[in-house]
């Protein structure tokens, strides 16, 4: 998840916050919810500066909303986490360790960045599986628990490092070895 601040301007806020959700982008604008990155949008006379903590990029008025968005990507490629000893890098889906990558599929980067989000307080079991499938009517909680032995597997396969998953109270933690 990514927030998307953006100064002065309501409608630049808006146009640009649509047209990253219909690219199916991690986002939000919403400074309460748990988020990996933020990105700032400002406003001149001449030009929009897009920043995240690490690198900024300028462009140029007039320009196309399209112009912002492919900023925007080009800005979230570059977002790192370290967690111990592993990088993650949320947007391209990928886990590096020891110069070895592993690239996870839809599913298990919204497993894996969820968990990382949620940090020691955990995250219910409940609220994964309705991130990952939330048109389900039914929840089945075998299907989630498929697709975390398959991520831990995964991992420990590719860049051999053992992930752990530990429920305590409904609420499911992410443990890196």
């Amino acid at each position: 998840m990514f927030l998307i601040k953006i100064h002065d301007d309501e409608f630049i806020q808006k146009s640009i916050y649509q047209l990253l959700l219909q690219k199916e982008l991690q986002v939000t604008k919403n400074s309460d919810e748990k988020f990996f990155e933020e990105i700032l949008i400002e406003k001149n006379e001449t030009s929009i500066l897009i920043k995240t903590t690490n690198e900024s990029i300028k462009i140029n008025i007039p320009l196309s909303l399209s112009q912002i968005t492919n900023a925007i990507i080009d800005l979230l490629h570059k977002v790192r986490i370290q967690i111990n000893n592993i990088d993650y890098y949320p947007f391209q889906q990928k886990i590096i360790f020891n110069n070895q990558y592993a690239m996870l599929g839809d599913i298990h980067n919204i497993i894996f960045s969820s968990l990382v989000l949620s940090g020691d307080e955990g995250l219910e079991k409940i609220s994964l599986y309705k991130k990952i499938w939330p048109l389900d009517k039914e929840i089945q909680v075998n299907r989630l628990d498929t697709h975390l032995t398959n991520l831990k597997k995964k991992i420990k396969n590719e860049i051999n490092k053992d992930l752990n998953f530990q429920t305590v109270k409904g609420k499911i933690n992410l443990i890196i070895n």
